[in-house]
């Protein structure tokens, strides 16, 4: 090696050394580098897949789902956990569905952390509501169903950058997947018949299958019983007025 290179090396060398000692503590080994915890969702193998340990703050997620395939199911037993927590949720109504109050219920929801907010009539309505939703800095999760509506790259941009500025987790549910879109998305995920599919995933290999069974069994034990108790109440007056004759 030349002496040019021997001086070169040196000096680097001793600049690294000056600022390892003035940077001090500051500085972490790879292994002491942890993500900003998310939001957890409840559901362990979900959870522990992503990076988070659950659907990262100041972020977009992404859930892509037909009706009655549980995408609203596992978004409202996720809000309803941050409620047993003390936080607050926000969940932005659509105007053909709704949440099911019965189901809240029996995901013992706090509802009076989980704010429910009347349905957009159109995209620019619908940015409005999340840019005040965000700005009260009060929400840890904010779930919006926007089916029908055609969210633009600029659209996606300004809700991302408010989504970091006040640290919530916004989540989209979508009845159509967004393939040209979902480099937006730290999570992106499409619930099949069997299967829930994480097509995106910050710091993640993916695309990665989970079987929905899996998913759900710490809440199907809930839902049985709540079917049981609207059973036990509806039955009888259907049958009284001969609805089930």
């Amino acid at each position: 090696m030349s002496s040019s290179a021997e001086t070169m090396q040196f000096e680097l060398t001793s600049k690294l050394d000056d600022l390892k000692s003035e940077l001090g503590s500051a500085l972490k080994r790879p292994d002491q580098i942890k993500a900003p915890q998310g939001v957890a969702t409840g559901y362990k193998e979900f959870d522990t897949f992503l990076i988070w340990g659950g659907l990262p703050k100041g972020e977009i997620s992404l859930f892509v789902s037909k009706p009655g395939l549980g995408a609203t199911t596992v978004l409202s037993h996720t809000c309803s956990q941050v409620t047993l927590r003390n936080q607050w949720a926000a969940w932005v109504d659509h105007p053909n569905y709704s949440l099911c109050p019965w189901v809240l219920k029996r995901q013992s929801c706090h509802f009076d952390k989980l704010l429910i907010v009347s349905s957009p009539t159109s995209e620019k309505q619908l940015i409005w509501a999340l840019s005040e939703l965000c700005s009260l800095s009060l929400f840890e999760i904010v779930v919006c169903d926007v089916t029908g509506f055609t969210l633009k790259r600029h659209h996606l941009v300004k809700i991302k950058q408010l989504a970091k500025r006040y640290q919530v987790a916004i989540v989209f549910k979508d009845e159509k997947p967004q393939p040209f879109l979902n480099s937006f998305y730290a999570v992106a995920l499409q619930f099949n018949q069997r299967f829930l599919e994480i097509q995106r995933a910050q710091h993640r290999p993916t695309p990665m299958r989970m079987e929905r069974r899996t998913i759900y069994e710490n809440f199907m034990p809930q839902l049985t019983e709540a079917r049981k108790a609207f059973s036990r109440r509806e039955l009888p007056r259907l049958q009284s007025e001969g609805a089930l004759s």
